[in-house]
């Protein structure tokens, strides 16, 4: 009876990990370049699915736009902006779903923002503890 429950019990952690994987993940790293500082956002699928049609806004108005990205890939892209304080995050599943995500905040040197999407398909901003300047 033990090793069937342990069974189901893992069985249902390892699906529920699955669903709630982290969806997005940004981070900002401050690069010196031609003697000014700049913030590259890396924008990360972490799940098993494609996402399409990803739009990252930041600051006033500062704006991308990715058609596709596939499970497990990764786009950077920069902005002369001295730093991140805010930032908002559309996009759409691969089953259709819309997501948004929203952060304000200063981003600091080496911080993660993460936007995950639980099993309710509700999006979070995570921010470990820490890292806000």
């Amino acid at each position: 009876m033990n090793k069937i429950i342990k069974k189901q019990v893992l069985a249902t952690f390892a699906l529920v990990t699955i669903m709630a994987g982290v969806l997005i993940g940004t981070n900002c790293i401050y690069a010196a370049q031609d003697g000014k500082e700049t913030t590259t956002i890396r924008l990360i699928n972490q799940t098993y699915f494609n996402v399409k049609n990803i739009k990252v806004t930041w600051n006033d108005g500062k704006e991308q736009t990715v058609n596709t990205l596939g499970s497990h890939d990764s786009i950077d892209f920069s902005s002369d902006a001295r730093s991140v304080y805010k930032m908002d995050v559309t996009g759409t599943t691969q089953s259709g779903e819309k997501f948004t995500g929203h952060f304000k905040g200063l981003v600091g040197k080496d911080t993660r923002v993460f936007i995950e999407l639980d099993e309710n398909a509700d999006v979070q901003v995570f921010i470990p503890q820490g890292e806000i300047d």
